[in-house]
Parts: structure tokens; C-alpha cells; sequence
């Protein structure tokens, strides 16, 4: 071990804003900094700089809670956005703070070449529009994905998730009938949200482009689902895929039909029939549960662990029900699909600079995206949701003889009509700034098995972590448990010491998923075993672990 000679700063670069990031920084500075100081150079020097679009962090896996509730927005704002800058500088030990550069910016482009990073300044800056470059020794992308609205992910600016949240939770709100489009985690935990609110109340309709719904689960959790959400008036439709939307502003009679939006789609026998046999498939499965835990072995499952990072499956299946399908030869952000009324032209969306569906307002929905590189990842058009904007008449206001409504149209040719539309299709990786080369079809970055960027990495140095990673499960517990000990344990190797550990291959955690339906159900496993509703709604549903965020997001 060399004790006596200098060496030159570390430059250490993160770029990202939510849980991944964080996470990356506490490894920094809790692990590889002082374990390079110890057993490298005493003298060992670090400075790590973090480029985040965003001064706080968003703690969106209740996201679906506070658009129903949107009284929790102020009343537990404190575990819901976090300073991004006040926890970073928890990790660092008071005489080393100094080493922490938080800048607000989104990246456009990295360059393994040259270990140089570019990113366009954010934030209240006379120089906004003039990129900027900063050099690297070792660069971190978590980056993570967004969301088709920005209630469910920090997309833009916090202010445009807070407006969102807000803005669509008015909407549900003044709504006779609602219409999901998707039936991932998002989707179906939204519409238990709503159901168990306004199930009896409102037209509640859920749309999966597939024959069943939470793709990634087995078929049985999947029926599961349905039969809940029935219970709770939601009405599921399968197999039918909606391909655009639009708005158009109709006369308010004052007799309008109405029905269909002031019951529920089930009778009081059938949801009577349909609450006996789920109570009694829980009954019995958690009577096995207990067992099949035990089977798993003492190492396998840490209650307190679960209870803290129970896997949040707000945003983990990046397959199913993408509002457009990534085409990595063209490398644009753009989709386009006939969201025209008979008679009208079609129309094209650009995904990064669009109407918001929510709030009506331009979002950049592709946050790292630039005009740097609006050529750049295609979504290709595909039987896939559309994003809709809003009329002449409805940017303009509505008087009180006229109301606004939206029209979704299907694959089916069967066209609908709602007051109101949430679309919950699945993440967009934010990976627009990265190299065409470097990514798979869905646009995640391929890596080799120890998380580092597998293409235009001569160096080496270039890491990927959270959500990005294209073999990854996308969830926050991968991300904090298997995920974390391999980038920990690959970056010891690179920068502490190359004998003394070996590698660690990344290897996804069994499956473990949690989905609430309401406060008092839902559909999950643990490590693949089924969970029964009650041990689902212990475990996420009741505050969807508002009260452990900061254990995650917030000062240390």
C-alpha cells in the first residue's frame, strides 16, 4: 500500500435525482472513499458532482393515493418531496461537504471517449440555452424513467408533478366517468384507488392491451385483480388496445345519459358472490403463508428490509402498455397515430415537448431530452396510446352550456367516450443522451454483469444504475438490494482494490411485487410466492410507506 505519495482528485459524476442516485452517492462516500483512503492512499481526494433536472425528489410510489386523496399532498408534503442537496449532504462527514457539487441540469450527452459529460443548465440561470461539459473519472448514469403523466413521475420540474398531481385529482373529482388506459401496477393500483372512492359514484373503466392484466405476474394474479376491482364497481375490459385519444367540447342538455356513469356494472348479487369466493381464497392463503416464508430460509427475507423497500411497483414493468415502442436505428421521440375526429387531419405527437394530457400545459415528457438531440429515440407508431390536445374551445375556457369530454378509439374500431382520461402505459427510459449503440430495443442500457455500460465504454468507467439497467426488474427493491451490492462491489474493484475482492455478477432478486387494490386488498409476491390481499395491504396499501420515504429520499 502506498502511503506517501499525492495523487490527483477523484472526479466522481452522478447524474440523476430520485432513489438510485442517492444511493449511488451514500456508496461513494460510505464505502469506496474510505475504503480507498484506508487501503489505498491515505491521501486519496474525492469530489463528487451529482447533475439532477431537479432540486427535490419525489417519493411517487403513493403517487396514486394523492390523486384520489389530494389532501395528503399538504398534509404529508414532507414525506413526499424531499431537498435533494439537504439529504446528499447528509452522506459526506462535515470536513468533506465542501466536495459536493449539486448542479441543476439535465444531461444531453456523454462521450466514454473523452470522459466528458454534457448537460444544459436548469434552473434561474441567464445561460440556460448554452450546454456545458464537465470531465469524469468515473460517471454513474441514474437517470431513471418517466411516466406518460407527470403525477406519476418527476418529468419535468417538482412544480409540474405537484400541478399535476392537483390538476388531475380535480379532474377525477368533477368526473362522472373515467377511463385508465393500462393495466400494469399503475393502472390497476390506480383504479382500486378510485373504485374504493367512487366505485358506486362513477363510471370506472380500465383498459389492458392484453388478455389480462399486471403482465409480468402469473395468470392467477391477474384474474385476482379483475375480480377485486369488480367488487369495487371497476369494470376491466382485456385485449383491447386504445390507439389515440381526442377532445372535443359538447352542448350540455341537462338530460344527458347519465346511468351508466351513477352505478356500478355489477349487480348487488354478483358483487355479493364475487366479495364471498376472494375472502375465501385469502382465507386459505394465509393460512399457507407462514410456511411458504419459512421455506424460504432465515437469509431470504428481512422483515424490516421489506417493510422499508417492499419493491414499488409503481414503475416496474417497462413492457407492458408503452405509449409508443422504442426504435433504437431511427433514435427519435416521436409517435404518431390518427387522434383526429372523422373529418379531421391527422395528427403527430412529439413525446419530449407535448400537450400535457393532465393539466393542459407544454411537459417535457422526456426529461434528459434536448434539441440537441430531437432526432433522436423514435418511438415508432404502434397500437399504443396516443397523448391527446386539447381543443380551440377548451384552451379557451368552457361556459356553463358546455362541457368537455374525451373520446378514446381502440384497435377494435370501438370508440368511447369519458370525461375524463388517465393514461398509465408505462415508463420511457430517460436515455435520449445516450449512445445509439449502447441501448436495447425498449431504450435501457445494456451492461455487462457487473453494471458497467457494456458499448462506447473504452475506459471502463462509465456505470449503470436503478431503472436504466436493461436487464433490471425496475423496482425500488432490486434497485436498494441487488443493484447496490453489485455496483458496490464492482466499483471497490476498479478504484480500491482489484485482488483483495472479486466481482459480483448482477442477478435480479426473485420476483417480489406488491399491488394494493385499496386500502384493504390487492395482489403480490414474495420472492414468487403469492401473497394473499391482507399481507398486501398490511405490507404497501395502507399508506403506501409514506411514513418510511425518508428513510429513502430524505436526510440520513
Amino acid at each position: 500500500m502506498d502511503t506517501g505519495s499525492s495523487m490527483p482528485c477523484q472526479n466522481f459524476v452522478i447524474a440523476g435525482d430520485s432513489f438510485a442516485a442517492i444511493s449511488a452517492v451514500k456508496i461513494l462516500t460510505q464505502t469506496i472513499i474510505p475504503q480507498a483512503r484506508k487501503k489505498k492512499n491515505p491521501s486519496f481526494q474525492a469530489k463528487i458532482t451529482v447533475i439532477a433536472p431537479n432540486t427535490e425528489s419525489y417519493w411517487n410510489i403513493a403517487s396514486v393515493r394523492l390523486v384520489v386523496q389530494p389532501e395528503l399532498i399538504q398534509e404529508k408534503n414532507n414525506q413526499i418531496f424531499f431537498n435533494l442537496y439537504d439529504t446528499l449532504r447528509t452522506y459526506f462527514p462535515e470536513k468533506d461537504v465542501d466536495q459536493l457539487n449539486l448542479i441543476e441540469g439535465k444531461v444531453v450527452a456523454v462521450d466514454g471517449y473523452k470522459n466528458k459529460i454534457t448537460y444544459q443548465p436548469l434552473g434561474n440561470t441567464a445561460f440556460a440555452f448554452i450546454a456545458k461539459s464537465i470531465s469524469y473519472d468515473t460517471l454513474i448514469l441514474a437517470t431513471g424513467a418517466s411516466s406518460p403523466s407527470a403525477a406519476f413521475k418527476l418529468n419535468n420540474t417538482t412544480e409540474s408533478s405537484k400541478n399535476a398531481l392537483q390538476a388531475t385529482a380535480d379532474e377525477i373529482e368533477s368526473a362522472r366517468s373515467i377511463c385508465i388506459v393500462g393495466a400494469g401496477a399503475v393502472g390497476v393500483e390506480l383504479a382500486g384507488e378510485l373504485g374504493h372512492k367512487y366505485g358506486r359514484t362513477k363510471k370506472i373503466t380500465l383498459f389492458s392491451g392484453i388478455p389480462g392484466t399486471l403482465e409480468y405476474m402469473k395468470p392467477s394474479a391477474s384474474s385476482s385483480a379483475v375480480k377485486k376491482l369488480a367488487h369495487l364497481g371497476v369494470k376491466t375490459v382485456l385485449d383491447v388496445r386504445a390507439i389515440c385519444s381526442y377532445d372535443e367540447i359538447i352542448e350540455t342538455t341537462g338530460d344527458e345519459d347519465l346511468g351508466d356513469a351513477n352505478k356500478s356494472s355489477l349487480t348487488h348479487q354478483e358483487i355479493e358472490a364475487q366479495s364471498s369466493t376472494i375472502k375465501e381464497h385469502e382465507d386459505r392463503a394465509y393460512l399457507n403463508l407462514s410456511h411458504k416464508v419459512s421455506q424460504l430460509g432465515d437469509d431470504a427475507f428481512d422483515v424490516d428490509q421489506f417493510l422499508g423497500i417492499n419493491g414499488n411497483k409503481n414503475h416496474d414493468n417497462t413492457q407492458c402498455f408503452q405509449s409508443a415502442t422504442f426504435n433504437k436505428s431511427l433514435q427519435d421521440c416521436t409517435t404518431s397515430a390518427n387522434n383526429s375526429k372523422p373529418g379531421q387531419p391527422k395528427s403527430s405527437l412529439t413525446l419530449h415537448s407535448t400537450t400535457n394530457i393532465i393539466t393542459g400545459s407544454t411537459t417535457d415528457l422526456h426529461r434528459n431530452d434536448t434539441n440537441i438531440s430531437q432526432t433522436r429515440n423514435e418511438f415508432k407508431k404502434s397500437k399504443s396510446l396516443t397523448l391527446p390536445s386539447p381543443s380551440k374551445a377548451a384552451e379557451k375556457g368552457i361556459d356553463s352550456k358546455h362541457r368537455k369530454r374525451t373520446i378514446a378509439e381502440f384497435d377494435n374500431g370501438h370508440k368511447e367516450a369519458f370525461d375524463f382520461l388517465i393514461p398509465t402505459t408505462g415508463n420511457i427510459p430517460n436515455t435520449s443522451y445516450m449512445p445509439y449503440n449502447t441501448l436495447n430495443d425498449k431504450g435501457y442500457v445494456l451492461t455487462d454483469p457487473y453494471l458497467r455500460m457494456l458499448n462506447s465504454n473504452p475506459n471502463k468507467n462509465i456505470y449503470i444504475f436503478g431503472d436504466l439497467v436493461a436487464s433490471g426488474k425496475q423496482t425500488l427493491l432490486d434497485i436498494a438490494n441487488a443493484q447496490t451490492k453489485v455496483l458496490q462491489r464492482t466499483l471497490y474493484y476498479d478504484i480500491v482494490n482489484q485482488v483483495k475482492k472479486p466481482l459480483k455478477k448482477y442477478n435480479p432478486d426473485r420476483p417480489t411485487y406488491l399491488v394494493p387494490i385499496s386500502k384493504n386488498s390487492g395482489v403480490g409476491v414474495l420472492y414468487g410466492i403469492p401473497l394473499p390481499g391482507l399481507v398486501v395491504s398490511v405490507l404497501k396499501g395502507k399508506s403506501f410507506l409514506l411514513e418510511q420515504s425518508s428513510k429513502y429520499l430524505g436526510e440520513k
